[in-house]
């Protein structure tokens, strides 16, 4: 191993070196002990003392020891002498002394350190960043959008999803009093596989949900089921209405079926693919803007979606949720 000549240590010492020739030096200080005991010669105490750092500076709790008086007396003549031969640890102290005066964050320059340091006030810069951001603002075609819509007080729904509105069907069963369909009814759902749900017949009660297209075609069907909600399966085709009931198989055989034979048929459109693409994009974009999407989904059509947002964004969205009742 070839060691640093006196020019170049003293050099060192005065942080004279060129900014290669300082990394260079500052590399083999931490593996060579022998030359880090040149840099202070006839102190054999700081000699003593620095080996244990693998570092020719003074670590940080070393400097956090020193500010803070708890040094050792031997110690702290060690680390004066040191501080009083190299720039760079005194700067650290002073800075280090400011920050326990004034709460504010010493400059680090080890390499190390240095590193450490810069990297969380940079994680600290982008999290304050982060938190000072407002939400992104609506796009051009969006611009506007809730003034009006709050100035006039209604959603435009869409015809083919006011149509589903009111319409008797042409399935029967034996109806009942409180088991009924919940959601969705008369609106537009984005999804293919949309969630169907359903009041409860009673605690022994089992569900056979059917779903039929617009030629009274069965399209899909559950299995028995004991929950009150069920997924649609296969996937329902895009830009088109259909119509569902629920059938309960109670104790002794009994069955009832929702909607009964004299209430409107339960009827939804799945979105085609342009508008279940814009509100997803929507969604992810403005997720907390909830009176946008309430609009942008009543506007679609997608009535069960709008309440919820518009539920969320009250007040300013109360009169628009009463319109959507």
């Amino acid at each position: 191993m070839h060691h640093l000549t006196p020019a170049q240590l003293d050099a060192y010492r005065g942080r004279s070196l060129e900014p290669e020739a300082l990394l260079d030096a500052d590399l083999h200080l931490e593996d060579c002990a022998q030359c880090r005991a040149q840099l202070v010669p006839g102190k054999t105490h700081l000699a003593a003392f620095l080996p244990a750092t693998g570092s020719p500076h003074l670590s940080y709790e070393q400097l956090e020891a020193y500010v803070d008086g708890k040094l050792a007396p031997n110690q702290r003549s060690a680390v004066v002498t040191h501080l009083e031969l190299c720039p760079q640890c005194q700067s650290e102290a002073d800075d280090l002394a400011l920050f326990r005066r004034d709460f504010r964050p010493p400059r680090i320059q080890n390499s190390n350190r240095r590193l450490f340091v810069i990297g969380a006030l940079a994680a600290a810069a982008l999290v304050a960043i982060v938190l000072r951001q407002p939400p992104p603002k609506p796009p051009d075609q969006y611009a506007g959008l809730v003034d009006r819509t709050l100035s006039t007080g209604r959603i435009g729904i869409p015809a083919s999803v006011l149509a589903l509105r009111g319409q008797a069907g042409t399935l029967r069963g034996p109806a009942s009093t409180t088991f009924g369909l919940v959601s969705p009814q008369a609106t537009a759902v984005p999804e293919t596989d949309p969630e169907l749900s359903w009041t409860s017949a009673g605690a022994a009660a089992s569900y056979v949900v059917s779903v039929f297209d617009q030629n009274q075609q069965r399209v899909a069907q559950s299995g028995p089921l004991a929950a009150l909600g069920w997924k649609v399966s296969p996937p329902l085709k895009r830009g088109q209405v259909y119509q569902w009931q629920v059938r309960a198989r109670l104790d002794g055989d009994k069955t009832l079926v929702a909607p009964g034979p004299q209430g409107p048929a339960a009827r939804f459109l799945v979105l085609d693919d342009a508008q279940a693409a814009k509100l997803q994009d929507a969604a992810a974009k403005y997720a907390d803007d909830h009176l946008l999407l309430g609009i942008l989904y009543g506007e679609a059509g997608a009535l069960d979606q709008a309440k919820r947002e518009l539920k969320a964004a009250l007040p300013r969205s109360a009169a628009l949720l009463e319109a959507l009742k």
